[in-house]
């Protein structure tokens, strides 16, 4: 028996009784020597199988441990995708609130009194920018609107510089009383900003100024 295993299970799977069967087949040395190789074969066999069921299995593991990855990864897009949210939510709040303060601060300010009849003041302390010019001028314009007020006060006494674009800023605000029929007058100017109003406040040279609030104050009461 010189074939290989192969061969001789194909002879066998052909044949229709076995050949151990036929007399002149083989000898008893040869059967054996076949039932040996057919052992091996079936051995063979047996390993591949269990190592073909092992394979399935590492498979199996394999594409469970993937769609667990998967989806895990999809939870973390989600996580991501919702924490992202949350966070420009909060951003957006926060910079909702911090509007709300500006402009509670802009309105506190620059507050108008009434403080006759007829009479609004307005004491501006700081710096007079755009912004708050122009808040100052709504709530300014409002106030003399809704009191009818003749004579609007500018108190700088808290002025403590002004340049170039802050006196064109109040000349603007003075234009718009002057429109309603009300006058501007500024009162508590310092000296250094007075100065700064020679070289640079033309549009406010027109108005007319006082010492003091309390100056303007009678000038109004002597004018109403």
């Amino acid at each position: 028996l010189a074939r290989p295993v192969s061969e001789l299970l194909a002879e066998l799977a052909d044949c229709d009784a076995c050949p151990l069967a036929v007399a002149h087949a083989c000898d008893a040395a040869q059967g054996a020597q076949l039932v040996s190789l057919l052992r091996q074969s079936a051995q063979q066999l047996r390993k591949e199988q269990r190592a073909l069921k092992k394979a399935n299995n590492v498979i199996r593991e394999l594409n469970d441990a993937a769609r667990q990855a998967s989806e895990r990864i999809e939870k973390l897009e989600a996580l991501q995708k919702e924490s992202l949210r949350q966070a420009d939510s909060e951003l957006q709040a926060k910079v909702d609130l911090v509007s709300r303060q500006q402009a509670a601060i802009l309105a506190l300010s620059t507050p108008t009194i009434e403080v006759m009849d007829g009479v609004l003041a307005l004491p501006l302390i700081g710096a007079l920018d755009d912004q708050r010019a122009a808040v100052l001028t709504e709530n300014l314009l409002s106030e003399i609107i809704r009191s009818r007020a003749r004579y609007a006060i500018l108190d700088l006494t808290g002025v403590s510089a002004l340049d170039g674009r802050s006196s064109q800023l109040l000349g603007m605000v003075a234009s718009a009383v002057r429109l309603l029929g009300a006058r501007v007058l500024l009162s508590g100017i310092r000296p250094q900003v007075a100065q700064e109003l020679v070289s640079t406040g033309e549009h406010v040279r027109s108005l007319l100024t006082t010492r003091t609030m309390k100056d303007a104050l009678r000038y109004c009461a002597q004018n109403a």
